[in-house]
């Protein structure tokens, strides 16, 4: 995400790494640097001013100003 090829490890895009039955097909794997990878595991949801949101440093990486509403 951005572009650094320092301290990779793999990142389970399904999000279901640390299931017994982990989906590991080659397709479901990305390689993140450390600081993607624990930043995109790291997000708070918040309803602010009856606003759900989600922020995280993630989104700053990705320049995405901070945070995104959740619209429903």
């Amino acid at each position: 995400m951005c572009g650094s090829t320092e301290n990779p490890e793999i990142h389970h895009l399904d999000g279901n790494g640390m299931k017994d039955d982990a989906n590991n097909h080659p397709d479901n794997l990305s390689t993140l640097c450390r600081e993607c990878h624990t930043a995109i595991h790291h997000v708070m949801v918040a309803n602010v001013g009856g606003q759900w949101t989600v922020k995280g440093k993630i989104f700053d990486i990705l320049n995405l100003s901070g945070s995104i509403r959740i619209n429903h």
